[in-house]
């Protein structure tokens, strides 16, 4: 385990665990220690970062008291905007499921059409790689992109059960195969630095018993994480999903129709999560997003735990009754007698929604801030759903390195997201934003982060 300062000189060695006992307990402060002491805080009111340390087994826990390493929160601005609601089909986007970026270009994923669209660093538009259909270099519902440091392009279209990868002209390289029916579709793809392409997929034995009881039994677990896709198939052992001693609360509805069987699952708004993402490294990030605390597991062995307090962001009682009304109405399509009898819906948000990492050995912790009504929401008389939401969530966004540090958090425009699908890297960010009139667009960021 290392923690770094705010300038980046090395602190502690991976080595020093090995030196003291099961338990101990560090408090750190990242101005202290790399400087030698000296006055409280930092130049410009900044508060440095100071963290508690406790190591047992090859657990490393790294707790965040106070501060950060930034000093104080960083902030993006935008640098270019590509897309227009009325002009040149180019610019009018559809339904986009990923965007990436090079030194030079700009490539956006657009399910719609379905193709990649290639611009410069002007935004003009240069070619389409892939079009609609079955045959090679043809897509059916393309859901996910990566583009690699040489140029290649890849694409996955989990209904063909393939990823198709293309040279930096377009050109046709070759197709790789996917397990069909069980990838996740809407998930990034991560290339690592050993330069294997891993996809979300089954990575153990399907559960004996499929079936369904009517004693209150669920979907069989189905063993989960990152498979290395190569040109033949597999490409090497997958990274299994981490696991947990927990199961996020669901409501359940099954129809049968004869030997059919439909079963819709439904989270309960609000209830905590077990987001999961895969670093570049190959190290896997995940944890229970019940309190404010996620995992770093490491290829080669060892797990550093990352804490940090927060204040829970309480659910008012109009927020909660929409969401009450919006199950209701899901559930009751299938079956009009459907009522809600559990599991109780939270009273406070959950401490993450998200955890992103990028391509810079960084993990982004999106939360859920306070809820934001909107009264242009309208009611279906049919189903009793309403469209647009009536309720959406601030966001906000905490930035760690994969040792743990917290390095501050992001303050961002509105409308802005970090998804599986934006793309980022050193002080660089491809995001795809929709705005109230529902006019999508791409946009290009830079992260400021505040002088220290």
């Amino acid at each position: 385990m290392s923690i770094r300062s705010s300038h980046g000189s090395r602190i502690a060695t991976p080595t020093w665990r090995a030196l003291f006992a099961s338990s101990l307990v560090l408090t750190l402060s990242v101005a202290t220690l790399a400087c030698g002491g000296g006055d409280a805080g930092t130049p410009g009111g900044h508060e440095e970062w100071q963290a508690e340390t406790t190591v047992d087994g090859d657990v490393t826990t790294v707790r965040t008291i106070s501060g950060s390493v930034w000093g104080a929160p960083a902030h993006i601005e935008e640098t270019l905007s590509i897309g227009v609601d009325q002009g040149e089909e180019p610019y009018m986007f559809g339904r986009i499921s990923g965007v990436a970026g090079t030194a030079d270009r700009i490539y956006v994923l657009d399910t719609s059409l379905p193709a990649v669209r290639v611009y410069d660093d002007r935004g003009q538009h240069l070619m389409d790689i892939g079009a609609e259909g079955d045959g090679p270099g043809e897509f059916r519902n393309p859901d996910a992109l990566l583009v690699a440091e040489d140029g290649r392009v890849f694409v996955r279209d989990s209904r063909q059960g393939r990823i198709t990868v293309f040279d930096a002209g377009g050109g046709l390289i070759e197709t790789r195969p996917l397990d069909q029916g069980f990838v996740i579709g809407g998930s990034a793809m991560v290339m690592t630095h050993d330069g294997k392409v891993y996809s979300p997929g089954r990575v153990g034995d399907m559960p004996e018993n499929m079936t369904f009881g009517s004693g209150g039994g669920g979907i069989p677990r189905i063993p989960m994480g990152m498979v290395p896709r190569g040109p033949d198939g597999n490409d090497g052992e997958p990274i299994p999903q981490p696991e947990f001693d927990y199961e996020p609360p669901r409501f359940q509805r099954i129809q049968r129709d004869g030997g059919n069987v439909m079963v819709m699952m439904r989270s309960v708004p609000f209830a905590a999560e077990v987001p999961w993402a895969l670093s570049p490294s190959g190290a896997m990030v995940s944890g229970v997003a019940s309190d404010y605390s996620f995992d770093i597991i490491y290829p080669g062995g060892g797990t550093t735990r990352v804490a940090m307090a927060d204040e829970p962001i309480a659910i008012g009682s109009a927020e909660r009754a929409w969401h009450l009304e919006q199950v209701t109405a899901q559930m009751r399509e299938g079956d009009p007698e459907w009522v809600w009898e559990g599991p109780e819906m939270a009273t406070v948000k959950p401490a993450f929604i998200q955890l992103i990492t990028d391509l810079s050995g960084r993990v982004w912790v999106g939360r859920a801030g306070v809820g934001i009504e909107n009264p242009d929401c309208e009611k279906d008389p049919e189903s009793g759903i309403w469209e647009p939401a009536c309720w959406t969530d601030e966001r906000l966004y905490d930035v760690f390195d994969l040792e743990g540090a917290y390095l501050g958090s992001v303050e961002i425009p509105a409308g802005f997201r970090v998804s599986q699908q934006s793309w980022i890297k050193d002080d660089e960010i491809v995001a795809s934003i929709e705005n109230d009139l529902g006019v999508i667009t791409v946009k290009k960021y830079r992260l400021v982060i505040p002088a220290n």
